[in-house]
């Protein structure tokens, strides 16, 4: 389970849980979960965006196996929805896939993530955090005239006038 930025980096990770769990049971029974709901995080107060006079708080994305919490953006159940819900489960989902491009550029880096890891259970959990730290240091250190050597542009979505184009693949 994971949080991370608009910049691909990883901001919270909670490792060891069993990957067979839904990701609302494995929310609910990770650190990270308890810290979110019972406000550990220190995340800042609602405050107007730009061009706004409206105060809107921070909030988590998630997808439906989460439960709603005021904290916690999910999208609108049913297909048959009202064209104003359509619209804000599109932005949410677009939203979302922040955290699975990450993963998908973490996997794609880190070969290690690409199956099963084959070993003890404290042994799986070091390795995936060795594999979070290295990922945000060489996410975070790249050259400033060299900005996507790490991270490649293909490796994140494009937004064309055709649509999104998925960006990281395995096969890269």
């Amino acid at each position: 389970m994971a949080v991370c930025n608009a910049d691909y980096e990883f901001l919270l990770v909670d490792v060891g849980d069993a990957g067979w769990q839904s990701d609302g049971s494995v929310y609910t029974n990770s650190h990270l979960g308890y810290a979110i709901d019972n406000n550990l995080l220190n995340i800042p107060n609602p405050e107007k965006i730009e061009n706004s006079d409206e105060i809107f708080p921070y909030v988590f994305l998630a997808d439906d196996a989460f439960g709603l919490k005021t904290y916690l953006m999910k999208p609108y159940p049913g297909q048959n929805i009202p064209e104003d819900q359509r619209i804000f489960n599109y932005r949410l989902s677009r939203g979302r896939r922040i955290i699975e491009n990450t993963f998908g550029i973490a996997a794609s880096r880190f070969r290690v993530l690409r199956k099963p890891i084959i070993a003890r259970v404290d042994t799986v959990i070091q390795i995936t955090k060795a594999v979070v730290g290295l990922y945000n240091f060489l996410m975070r250190n790249r050259l400033p005239g060299d900005s996507h050597s790490y991270c490649p542009f293909n490796y994140v979505d494009q937004e064309s006038v055709n649509g999104v184009k998925a960006g990281w693949s395995v096969e890269k």
